[in-house]
């Protein structure tokens, strides 16, 4: 066993200048300079230091949420998009359009859900929403496939997609919400 020396212990003595300086703002005088310090670093490391446990398991379910969901609705997107694509053929990007509209619909129905009862959790409501929805649609690809239309000069093709995304989008993303929130009214 290696035998460390101990490390002498100092006692340090800090200028209050140098505490307003690590501090970064100046408080009326009647504020001692530690308990300065003392407030900006509680402030500072407010966000990194959880003050519980709870904390961690709680945003640990958050991501998880979102991951699985994410995962759900990639693998839904590429399922139903690889499936119109075999079946109607790449002339036009009908699969990224239809999960565009589907995933529209769907998050209009969810949100209307989340705002109108309380059957939805927040960890369900952030899952389906953020996690399914937000890997079942997509804008990258919607973007990446109306620039391959303009580079091939499908002027018109490109022109009906981004205009079908963005009003069909809108529309049914309306109709989802106006619809589950008509239906749950309908049903108290």
């Amino acid at each position: 066993m290696i035998d460390t020396p101990a490390l002498p212990t100092r006692t340090m003595i800090v200028a209050p200048q140098t505490l307003r300086r690590i501090a970064g703002d100046l408080k009326p005088a009647s504020v001692s300079p530690m308990r300065r310090a003392s407030r900006a670093t509680r402030r500072r490391f407010a966000a990194c230091a959880p003050l519980d446990d709870d904390v961690h398991v709680t945003m640990l379910s958050r991501v998880l949420w979102v991951g699985l969901g994410g995962m759900a609705g990639s693998v839904a997107r590429h399922l139903l998009s690889g499936l119109l694509t075999k079946t109607i053929g790449l002339a036009f990007p009908f699969g990224t359009l239809a999960v565009n509209l589907i995933g529209s619909l769907l998050l209009g129905v969810i949100m209307a859900i989340a705002v109108h009862t309380t059957s939805l959790s927040p960890g369900a409501q952030l899952g389906l929403t953020a996690g399914v929805m937000g890997g079942f649609t997509t804008y990258s690809t919607f973007n990446f496939e109306t620039l391959r239309l303009l580079e091939e000069r499908a002027w018109a093709l490109a022109g009906l997609y981004v205009g079908a995304t963005l009003l069909g989008c809108l529309a049914v993303g309306w109709l989802g919400w106006q619809g589950t929130a008509w239906l749950l009214a309908k049903g108290r």
